[in-house]
């Protein structure tokens, strides 16, 4: 994630590969696999990898520029368990969106479940056809009891997006 060719990234995610058997993940690093601007340099970049779902992760230092068109590459340098490594480089390319995505006040904690405005900032708004996601930064004394929203809200969780809840 993002897909090869995607059009409207977003800047600020970041880009993972899921593989259909476990790797070994000491041969999964900043050198292994990374992120660059196409016809530029490299970014700087975190690179992980979960071992639960066997996906590789790099995680951008800083977000991406919008409207800039990024190369992610893992190398034959990732192996399996059993030391296979990759047939071929595996090389995917994506470009951010054009423009910051949309920022809104939508609720506080008290109003949240009747979806009324009083204060609390949607950060980022996934208006994308496969988006439909809400980035929801709440004020310092706002309160989640927990990690989930009322009927009334719309919820989805597409694939490479995890509800997180932080204070």
């Amino acid at each position: 994630m993002p897909t090869d060719g995607a059009q409207d990234a977003l800047a600020n995610r970041r880009v993972t590969a899921i593989f259909d058997e476990p790797l070994d993940p000491a041969t999964v690093s900043g050198a292994s696999a990374t992120l660059s601007v196409v016809g530029g340099g490299a970014v700087a970049a975190t690179v992980g990898y979960d071992e639960g779902s066997a996906t590789v992760i790099i995680d951008p230092d800083l977000d991406l520029n919008w409207d800039v068109e990024y190369e992610a590459r893992l190398t034959t340098a990732i192996t399996d368990r059993a030391g296979n490594p990759l047939a071929a480089d595996v090389v995917w390319s994506f470009r951010t969106r054009d423009t910051a995505t949309i920022c809104d006040v939508a609720t506080s904690s008290t109003e949240f479940a009747q979806g009324t405005s009083s204060g609390l900032i949607i950060s980022e708004i996934d208006s994308s056809d496969a988006g439909g996601q809400l980035r929801l930064q709440a004020r310092l004394d706002d309160t989640f009891d927990a990690p989930t929203l009322s009927p009334i809200w719309d919820a989805t969780n597409p694939e490479g997006y995890t509800p997180v809840i932080t204070d």
